[in-house]
């Protein structure tokens, strides 16, 4: 039953992913975009996916980085050196980035917010 469930849940999110304008640009040598959604559009804004490295590779929002929860504390400073640079971050359903804001906020980054799951934050940044 967990297998039908599973394929279904695989399926779903293979159906669901239709090609959007992207409005996110990235260079090939960072994943830093620009925010969209503020008038300063030379903001740079971190996009990451706190989910594990399995997840990341199943499927993920263009020009995100994979820094998994248990590891932000660790890697967060090899992306994102200036502490007031904007971050977003997001998960499967919202809570793994929401641990991930508690940890960042706690290291003293202010600029960062959780978008929550992975469907909301492909509605806001695809």
């Amino acid at each position: 039953m967990r297998y039908l469930v599973y394929i279904a849940v695989c399926l779903i999110l293979i159906t669901g992913c239709e090609k959007k304008q992207d409005i996110l640009s990235q260079s090939a040598d960072s994943p830093t975009t620009s925010d969209s959604n503020t008038s300063d559009l030379s903001t740079p804004v971190l996009v990451i996916d706190v989910r594990t490295a399995w997840e990341f590779s199943s499927w993920h929002i263009e020009g995100a980085i994979n820094i998994p929860e248990t590891a932000i504390e660790q890697e967060i400073e090899n992306y994102a050196k200036d502490k007031n640079q904007k971050i977003l971050l997001y998960c499967l359903s919202g809570a793994r980035s929401g641990i991930a804001l508690k940890i960042l906020t706690d290291l003293g980054y202010t600029n960062v917010e959780n978008i929550g799951s992975l469907e909301q934050a492909k509605a806001r940044l695809e």
